[in-house]
């Protein structure tokens, strides 16, 4: 075998996969859910291109929402993909999770890269300080 070969051979086999697409949805019995997806992971977007979504939904209302598009700054021709996703973002809206009381219930694997988990977690929203959420939460990788 040629020394380039087992080079490339090798770098191959060390090389890890990047994840490709990610998303987390989170539910409460109290009418509130999160999302938050992610379309890129590590390969190269579009100019326009949206690359995260993260929303909180109370009832059937979006409470909040932050967009993040790919810069079309130096493409011309650049179309922003779903121009209809805009930010939402309340004036001392406040939400999070509290890390500390993640409980995870399951673990899985499917076979062509998609990985995740199940779990409930506590989320603080606005006013409501103690929300516990089940949350399900995978990303596909990608070679």
């Amino acid at each position: 075998m040629k020394i380039s070969q087992l080079i490339l051979l090798m770098m191959s086999l060390m090389a890890s996969p990047a994840w490709a697409l990610s998303q987390l949805h989170c539910t409460s019995n109290q009418g509130i859910s999160y999302q938050n997806i992610n379309r890129v992971g590590g390969a190269h977007p579009f100019p326009g291109m949206v690359t995260n979504v993260e929303e909180v939904i109370m009832g059937n209302v979006t409470s909040y929402r932050l967009v993040t598009r790919e810069s079309c700054a130096g493409w011309p021709d650049c179309e922003i993909q779903s121009p209809e996703l805009t930010d939402i973002l309340p004036e001392g809206f406040d939400f999070g999770f509290y890390p500390d009381t993640k409980v995870v219930l399951s673990r899985y694997g499917i076979p062509g890269g998609r990985v995740g988990e199940v779990y409930a977690i506590q989320f603080r929203v606005g006013h409501l300080p103690n929300v516990w959420m089940l949350c399900d939460f995978w990303k596909v990788f990608a070679p």
